[in-house]
């Protein structure tokens, strides 16, 4: 394969059949001799990498082969972690600076990837390798959280103000580039959502993926704090085309197809909870803009999953197929997590509607499976034992909490919020990979969301390392 097709980190090999075992591999480089001289630099992607090259060469019809062993070991950067769990403002910032630092190094610096600037969405501890740089609307909370650094003091990050802006910019930047921008596409204006991954899909093993959804999440949580602080029309502008076009899909078919696959040219039959997080990018419009349409437009696009996906118990099914209906909830703590953020999106732009009381209906169902650590399990009902913890879903939650708390003033959301962001401290990672340091691992089913073959293997996230930033910010603003 030719090297410029290959990406920094992660590349995928699917080898036919099953039963054929790959013993090793390694990557051959023909270099052009010169005056009998050649010259090669190799820079590494981590700052503790060490390896071993061959160069082989003929001399006097022989093959000659010499061998050199490469340490490229850097003097490590501090790390410190707190050293109680108490969530003093010292605290909070040494952790808030840890999170931050790991989305920074968690960039594609790759110019030839479709992804250049976006982040690598996962760490990979056990094969030391970042992962799925191509599930790009989960970068959008990295933009929110670095822009909401730069307003804080002594935090004493490797990046200045400047530069932390210019890392959000070209995350959001690389969102822009990916939109389907044929005016006549059913999709125009959405950018890409994700190469959803499986060895039994089309093309290799890798299916293209447009959704409205995900794109409103980035908008929500990337484009328009990115318009806000730059100024750049051209954000703007993205999220009134992608909110025209959900318009237009919403009359077509009210909810919402959960993806359009752009291969296959068609949309998917389903919907999922998930879904609920579209109306993220949609209040942020509102927000914006003051334009009452985008208002109804929240509010509409939240009606619709309500009238499909809610339960009496305040949570929200699974999904909803149109040809079999209700696809019944499997309680999973992230999923449920999305749900929850578009219903207190929504409230932000329609505070006179019931938002706010099925949100806090459907956390204090989640409230009753929180664990005495402060965690959720994977799936919220389940035990840790059989599940693993949701490191994801537990971040995440944290800050629903603390914006569920700010809306309603009950106290019961702000001691669970602070609970599971105790719980991120201490889970913090600080061990012996420096890529790793600052995120939060999960071990669990679902370790690597779309890296379905690593399944209880240790995964850190950056958009778990996002949210958990975004908690811990809110938590400084109260002032502890």
């Amino acid at each position: 394969m030719a090297p410029h097709l290959l990406e920094d980190w992660e590349n995928s090999l699917y080898v036919e059949p099953a039963t054929v075992k790959v013993q090793d591999f390694y990557f051959l480089q023909e270099v052009p001799l010169i005056n009998g001289q050649f010259r090669y630099n190799i820079e590494p992607l981590s700052e503790t990498w060490s390896g071993t090259v061959e160069v082989s060469y003929l001399q006097n019809s022989k093959t000659e082969t010499r061998t050199q062993k490469i340490d490229f070991t850097k003097k490590l950067s501090v790390f410190t972690k707190p050293k109680t769990d108490d969530l003093s403002s010292k605290n909070v910032k040494l952790s808030l600076k840890n999170a931050l630092e790991y989305i920074i190094r968690s960039q594609n610096h790759n110019p030839a990837s479709p992804t250049y600037g976006s982040l690598n969405l996962f760490y990979d501890i056990e094969a030391q390798t970042y992962r799925s740089s191509h599930w790009i609307w989960g970068a959008g909370p990295a933009i929110k959280a670095l822009l909401e650094a730069t307003k804080i003091q002594d935090l004493n990050l490797s990046k200045n103000t400047t530069e932390l802006i210019n890392i959000a910019d070209a995350i959001g930047q690389n969102g822009l580039s990916l939109r389907i921008m044929d005016t006549k596409h059913p999709v125009y204006g959405v950018p890409i959502s994700r190469w959803r991954r499986d060895i039994i899909l089309p093309d290799f093993g890798y299916q293209h993926c447009v959704a409205t959804s995900d794109a409103n999440f980035l908008s929500g949580w990337g484009w328009l704090p990115l318009y806000n602080f730059t100024g750049k029309k051209e954000y703007l502008d993205a999220a009134k085309l992608l909110a025209a076009t959900t318009d237009t899909l919403m009359k077509k078919y009210g909810l919402i197809p959960q993806d359009f696959y752009i291969d296959e040219n068609k949309f998917s039959e389903h919907t999922i909870d998930e879904s609920g997080f579209g109306t993220e990018g949609l209040a942020e419009l509102f927000a914006v803009t003051k334009d009452p349409y985008y208002q109804k437009m929240t509010d509409r696009y939240m009606k619709e999953h309500i009238k499909k996906l809610s339960r009496a118990d305040g949570l929200w099914e699974r999904g909803w197929h149109k040809k079999t209906g209700v696809q019944t909830s499997i309680k999973m703590t992230r999923g449920l997590g999305w749900a929850m953020e578009g219903l207190l999106a929504t409230h932000r732009a329609v505070p006179t509607g019931e938002y706010l009381t099925l949100a806090k209906k459907m956390a204090d169902q989640m409230l009753l499976w929180q664990k005495k650590e402060g965690c959720w399990a994977f799936i919220a009902d389940e035990t840790i034992e059989k599940a693993g913890a949701s490191e994801k879903g537990t971040a995440l939650w944290s800050y629903l909490l603390y914006q569920t708390y700010k809306a309603s003033s009950d106290k019961k959301y702000l001691n669970a919020a602070r609970k599971a962001l105790t719980w991120c401290i201490n889970n913090q990672y600080d061990g012996p990979d420096l890529q790793a340091k600052g995120g939060l691992v999960g071990v669990n089913l679902h370790s690597a969301v779309g890296a379905a073959f690593r399944p209880w293997y240790p995964v850190t996230c950056a958009y778990s390392a996002a949210f958990f930033s975004l908690a811990l910010m809110e938590e400084l603003k109260l002032g502890k």
